[in-house]
């Protein structure tokens, strides 16, 4: 007796459930937003991302005395109270001393003396603020650390010339004005290389 085997189509030519996962997986991946994709992007985050672009650069924003001064966000890497202070000896009388900081042995500054500020109850400030650029870290106080605001969101910006009767001008990039009250913008390619030169 002969048995006649009916032949199908091999698994060479017919697809597999994990192929036809991975080609269902492959369409969905085509089909999402690139992130370098500007139109698929903006698809994927709607009317976010304009408003994202057009707010520009971040700066915090600390008071002294009850003036407002701001630096860009990409400089301060800590935000804390008032650390244990070491004193030094042999130091200006603007540097506080130092203090540890995760592991980072920093000195500490009374950016009110170096700002020329009179003291009014001779606190340098109850908050740390840490400040940082490509070769040097330390730790300025504050009376207060006030929010962090977007370049787009202030009213409007003036030049440095605008506050050159005030004792600290000279450590002044330029002025935000943000909801009528005036910021000073600290010049920190001024304002670092002196702090780091007393430490």
């Amino acid at each position: 007796m002969e048995i006649k085997i009916k032949k199908g189509k091999t698994a060479a030519h017919s697809p597999s459930s994990l192929e036809m996962l991975i080609s269902t997986i492959d369409q969905q991946i085509a089909n999402a937003p690139h992130p370098y994709a500007t139109d698929g992007f903006e698809a994927f985050l709607g009317s976010q991302l304009s408003i994202l672009k057009n707010r520009g650069r971040q700066y915090i924003k600390m008071q002294l005395n009850s003036i407002e001064f701001a630096l860009p966000l990409k400089n301060a890497v800590e935000i804390g109270y008032f650390p244990k202070i070491t004193p030094l000896p042999s130091l200006p009388p603007w540097i506080l001393g130092i203090c540890n900081i995760r592991g980072d042995i920093v000195s500490v500054v009374d950016l009110k003396q170096v700002l020329k500020l009179k003291l009014k109850d001779n606190s340098p400030g109850k908050y740390l603020l840490m400040i940082k650029d490509k070769q040097f870290s330390t730790v300025i106080m504050a009376d207060k650390i006030a929010g962090i605001f977007f370049e787009g969101d202030v009213d409007n910006q003036v030049q440095k010339n605008q506050t050159k009767n005030e004792p600290f001008s000279h450590f002044i990039k330029s002025t935000f004005v943000l909801n009528q009250h005036p910021i000073h913008l600290l010049n920190l390619e001024v304002l670092i290389p002196e702090l780091a030169i007393g430490s």
